[in-house]
């Protein structure tokens, strides 16, 4: 649990503060990141270490109304979490599948920040209404330890009755777990199939051409980084084609080799770029000029298709797992208690309950290891900050 609070804390602060002091908070993506480690925060600041205490005393010793807040903060920080990474997962989606279309802004990011923090905190009013402190638990045990826990209390719920606690508890399980899952789960589904039918046309050009895919991939690495595609093997002298030249020109000869077959299967000849080619004689063919918003948006659409758009994806994806993993444990315990184990007591020695609460509370780790440690961006800023720190 100490490990567990540590890392909580100091990651997802140490992150909340990197974020802002690149100024990232420009990037919706880098909003979203920022508000999942807020809610890391808080539940590792108020939630865990008044639960860690309270499983191990067996009894509630924080007073009535810190045992209100911290049920109301655990379950808002939750519902945040996720409904966070469901942000994140639609922004992801329109920047990958639906690159021309709607994609949210910075503003529009802090805006379904703010929405979120308020569903989180009407979603959890219920335990602000119904969490108090009572013996009565205390009182159904044996004689000896009725002794033991004398002048003492526990934190509890006190629903109205057996069918409104199981239909909350089983609602906010489905609003806090499944259905938000499913719905990142199908969005990722979504990218994975839309990225996997975009690297076809790799091979189908490779195919076109004769030529390994991987030197296809180059090729189209070169020509977004540099703006100019060569053809070594050329025996004619090398020709540039200036930009503004290409502007004003609607139609263009390109010799019929290998690169021209290229330039015309995938970059229609962008007339935002010098393009360098082999000068052949060989039959002459035309490739007409896109006009200027569709190879624009042709070249935003290739833009995210590349390697660091996958490795970025699959980042924010582990983040998911790792956080449904965490909290199944946790989630099936509590719908078991719900359901088959109302008697038990609210706070008890469990093996099986500090198991699965340690593990949900690993979740708050989850965001510093895979955005942040993980992160090459990450790392060249914590190595600059302490650069800083060292020449001051």
């Amino acid at each position: 649990y100490s490990a567990v609070a540590f890392l909580g804390v100091t990651g997802n602060l140490a992150l909340i503060v990197l974020i802002w002091r690149q100024r990232e908070l420009s990037n919706a993506t880098s909003v979203l990141i920022a508000n999942l480690s807020a809610s890391d925060l808080l539940m590792a600041l108020v939630c865990l270490p008044f639960t860690f205490v309270y499983t191990f005393m067996d009894h509630w010793a924080f007073g009535s109304a810190m045992c209100k807040i911290n049920s109301l903060a655990q379950c808002t920080s939750v519902s945040v979490s996720i409904f966070s990474l469901v942000l994140i997962a639609v922004e992801r989606h329109q920047l990958i599948v639906r690159p021309r279309g709607w994609r949210p802004s910075a503003f529009q990011a802090c805006l379904g920040v703010a929405i979120s923090w308020g569903l989180a905190l009407l979603t959890a009013m219920p335990f602000l209404l119904f969490s108090i402190t009572t013996d009565a638990p205390l009182q159904q045990l044996p004689a000896i330890l009725r002794e033991h826990y004398r002048g003492k209390v526990v934190c509890m719920e006190q629903w109205p009755s057996r069918q409104f606690k199981l239909t909350y508890t089983t609602t906010m399980l489905l609003l806090q777990y499944v259905a938000p899952l499913v719905f990142i789960f199908i969005c990722y589904l979504k990218m994975c199939v839309h990225l996997h039918k975009s690297g076809n046309g790799y091979k189908k050009i490779a195919t076109r051409l004769n030529l390994p895919v991987s030197t296809v991939r180059g090729i189209i690495k070169k020509f977004k980084t540099t703006g100019t595609v060569t053809n070594k093997a050329g025996r004619g002298p090398k020709f540039i084609l200036p930009q503004r030249t290409v502007r004003r020109m609607y139609m263009i000869k390109i010799y019929n080799s290998i690169l021209s077959l290229f330039l015309s299967s995938f970059f229609c000849l962008s007339p935002f770029h010098s393009v360098t080619f082999t000068f052949e004689p060989c039959p002459q063919i035309y490739v007409r000029l896109r006009q200027r918003k569709s190879v624009m948006e042709r070249m935003r659409e290739n833009k995210y298709r590349s390697h660091e758009t996958k490795r970025i994806n699959v980042m924010l994806f582990s983040i998911v797992v790792a956080f449904a993993i965490c909290w199944l444990p946790l989630n099936v315990f509590n719908a078991v208690s719900d359901w088959n184990h109302e008697a038990t007591m609210n706070c008890t020695h469990n093996p099986l309950f500090l198991l699965c609460h340690l593990t949900a509370m690993c979740s708050i780790c989850i965001n510093p290891i895979f955005y942040g440690f993980l992160n090459r961006n990450f790392q060249r800023d914590m190595q600059s900050f302490r650069l800083c720190k060292r020449l001051s």
